[in-house]
């Protein structure tokens, strides 16, 4: 809610201060009216509104300004980020494509995806969230969401994979 009722007359000992406020243009705003000197936008934009004071510049004459507000969404900082799986197979694609950002509104969520310990599994990086291990082993790999926990400040977090090899079934003997 943005509440207009700092809103100041100039000068002081003006005869008439009663501001009437009217949505000149919404835009994508959401704003449809402004109600005892109060509005709620539902989505970012701007807003054009128009104050005006009837008998401001003369008996009859109103006083009309107007005022461009520009609305952004609220950052939403990520907190965690889950559904990354924690094991993986010799010779196989791991799709991290599946994992989640929380909370699922967070201001920014892609998440960039670099290898900090190959240990033995061959992987020398992620490519569109995919990579396939050539080796069995332990894999830790970072994800970073760039602006994640505030503007500037990127949130990370470390995910530890381990790297098996295919189970092969014995068929005869």
């Amino acid at each position: 809610e943005v509440n207009l009722s700092g809103a100041k007359v100039v000068p002081e000992n003006a005869t008439n201060k009663t501001i009437v406020w009217t949505v000149k243009e919404a835009g994508t705003t959401g704003v449809t009216g402004v109600t005892d000197g109060k509005f709620t936008p539902t989505a970012a934009g701007t807003l054009v509104l128009t104050a005006t004071i009837n008998d401001g510049t003369a008996v009859g004459t109103p006083f009309t300004k107007e005022f461009t507000i520009t609305v952004s969404v609220p950052f939403v900082a990520v907190t965690d980020i889950t559904d990354v799986p924690t094991t993986a197979t010799v010779g196989n694609e791991v799709n991290l494509s599946g994992a989640k950002v929380v909370p699922e509104n967070a201001t920014n969520k892609t998440i960039v995806w670099t290898v900090k310990e190959a240990g033995t599994t061959g992987v020398t990086g992620v490519t569109d969230g995919k990579f396939t291990p050539t080796a069995a082993g332990t894999l830790v790999l970072t994800a970073t969401i760039n602006d994640g926990t505030a503007v500037g400040t990127p949130f990370t977090k470390e995910f530890t994979i381990t790297v098996s090899v295919p189970f092969v079934a014995v068929t005869d003997i």
